[in-house]
């Protein structure tokens, strides 16, 4: 009997426990594909989470650094106008100050 025959003969009978043996193996082979579904899975679900985090983040850093800024500019505003304003009314008072007094003199001397 040449060895093709032989290993025909076995695979149509097959022993019991080489039918369970291989049965448990492809029922390991089933479960590891299934594991690996699962991991890959875990994988893309923990990246996209991941991403979905880093640009909440940057979102938030990018709005907290422009209102920051936007603070800075509108205080910065505020000081100059509230400067001039001050300036401007020194100025108005000094000079009504100087004109009473040039009124004063001039009609008392």
């Amino acid at each position: 009997m040449t060895s093709l025959q032989r290993s025909l003969r076995e695979s149509t009978t097959m022993k019991p426990s080489r039918i369970m043996r291989s049965r448990s193996q492809a029922a390991l082979y089933s479960g590891a594909w299934h594991i690996g579904v699962v991991v890959v899975v875990v994988v893309v679900v923990v990246v996209v989470v991941v991403v979905v985090v880093v640009v909440v983040v940057v979102v938030v850093v990018v709005v907290v650094v422009v209102v920051v800024v936007v603070e800075v500019v509108v205080v910065v505003v505020v000081v100059v106008v509230v400067v001039v304003v001050v300036v401007v009314v020194v100025v108005v008072v000094v000079v009504v100050v100087v004109v009473v007094v040039v009124v004063v003199v001039v009609v008392v001397v």
